[in-house]
């Protein structure tokens, strides 16, 4: 008997190939419809765009891509549900694809976003603003790509647990307001941040790894940082950072 690997079997395998790390993410991607309905034009438009902003002919993988509505025929690496009666996108998860290009402002029209993955790919220019506006995201990565910009001064999204954002060419300060109440996984590393340790990190309650190693910081470690009892992974390395005393 032929064994048959699905498509997404091959796409996790080479995932696993390229980079064993990112393989239990990558299996955990669900590809599914949300009973043929006819999904949101605004998502609809969201991604094609993407596609045809990041050269998605040249993907490593495009399986079903551009071929009628991108829920009821499994586009690759979209997953969709219900949302208020509503069919809508709820995943877009592109890593390790080829992508090439940059990120189109259209993509906040997925207002019902909850995983945003498109890390490890040949991208770059700046994040639009009205990504981290999407109220409803639970996870980014756009970690190993050439983004550059900075981030929002205040960062509002209630919802967002984990938020990878490391190996790119984001400069300036970082952010200084986060609202982020749930947030637990923050990286920021291997970028261009100058400037201090922003206070408004010290009220993340539920943060447990931090890692902003590799960038342009100054300045001491505010005595803030102490209340981040939470905390089992911290990394501040490669800065230029007065550590004096660790706060307890």
């Amino acid at each position: 008997m032929k064994a048959v690997l699905s498509v997404q079997s091959l796409f996790v395998l080479c995932a696993f190939l390229c980079n064993k790390a990112q393989a239990k993410d990558l299996a955990s991607v669900p590809f599914y419809t949300s009973g043929g309905a006819a999904t949101n034009p605004g998502d609809v438009s969201a991604v094609k765009t993407l596609y045809n902003s990041t050269n998605g002919p040249k993907w490593m993988f495009n399986n079903g891509w551009m071929d009628g509505d991108p829920c009821a025929k499994q586009w690759m690496g979209i997953s969709c549900d219900k949302v208020e009666g509503e069919t809508r996108i709820v995943e877009v998860w592109l890593d390790y694809n080829y992508l090439e290009g940059t990120i189109p402002s259209e993509m906040a029209k997925l207002t019902k976003l909850q995983h945003l993955g498109l890390g490890y790919n040949s991208l770059s220019g700046t994040v639009p603003s009205g990504i981290f506006q999407i109220q409803t995201l639970v996870r980014i990565d756009f970690s190993g790509c050439s983004l550059s910009g900075s981030l929002p001064t205040e960062l509002s999204m209630p919802n967002i647990n984990i938020l990878m954002l490391s190996t790119n060419k984001f400069s300036g300060p970082i952010t200084a307001k986060w609202q982020t109440p749930i947030l637990q996984t923050l990286h920021l590393n291997a970028n261009q941040f100058t400037g201090s340790l922003p206070e408004g990190i010290s009220e993340l309650q539920n943060l447990k790894l931090l890692d902003i190693s590799s960038n342009q910081l100054t300045g001491s470690l505010p005595d803030s940082y102490g209340k981040l009892s939470s905390v089992t992974k911290l990394w501040l390395h490669q800065n230029k950072l007065d550590y004096g005393s660790i706060p307890e």
